[in-house]
């Protein structure tokens, strides 16, 4: 399996630390740690095969080949190994929601015991908040992240394959311009720069996804 560290990881790092947000950064990377890892689980139980892990600006990204078996099994106007792929992508999210919940949960029994002890929930609200934005932050319908992979598969599954690699490209951009439109509001009003740097990295990821859709074309 090949291992690959985006150097930009190094910018982000740097800009983070003059914002005052490194910590929160670094946290928020050690959850998406953790999310990636559940892709991997959910993935082997599939008898899905890792050939590479990234290390970037916002997170990890897994590639996994699929079970061959299941490649070749037909399932609607596409194959069950989409099915499976829409089951890994799920993983992730799925593990941040479920941390996030055990935490708030965790509010009401801890505050009886702790006496409002501050340290204690401000990790307790640190770590919901992490995975709460690992979580909803990678279920955006935009290629590669994981609700785009999700939304990509359910539209081979539906409209073919050839059809829903189309269509996950053209709702992928619709998405970033509604969505650059927003934070552009965001950050006008939070005066966060770190709303900026993470637009503009989706922007890259979109605009490296639209070369390869046309060259696959």
């Amino acid at each position: 399996m090949k291992f690959r560290i985006d150097l930009k990881i190094i910018l982000f790092i740097i800009l983070f630390f003059f914002t005052g947000q490194l910590k929160i950064y670094l946290i928020i990377l050690f959850f998406a740690l953790l999310h990636e890892l559940a892709h991997i689980i959910i993935g082997s139980i599939f008898k899905f095969r890792p050939i590479s892990f990234e290390f970037n600006p916002i997170g990890f990204c897994i590639e996994m080949l699929p079970n061959r078996k299941q490649y070749n099994k037909k399932f609607l106007k596409s194959n069950i190994s989409d099915f499976d792929n829409i089951l890994i992508g799920l993983a992730g999210p799925l593990l941040n929601l479920i941390i996030a919940i055990v935490c708030i949960r965790w509010k009401f029994v801890s505050e009886q015991m702790l006496r409002y002890n501050d340290e204690i929930f401000n990790l307790r609200k640190i770590i919901i908040y992490s995975n709460l934005v690992v979580g909803i932050f990678n279920l955006f319908p935009i290629y590669p992240l994981d609700g785009g992979r999700i939304l990509k598969c359910i539209l081979r599954i539906i409209f073919g394959i050839e059809n829903g690699e189309k269509l996950i490209n053209l709702i992928s951009n619709i998405f970033m311009i509604f969505l650059t439109a927003f934070c552009s509001i965001l950050i006008l009003y939070l005066k966060n720069i770190s709303i900026m740097i993470v637009l503009l990295y989706l922007w890259i990821l979109t605009i490296k996804e639209n070369k390869r859709y046309q060259l696959i074309e």
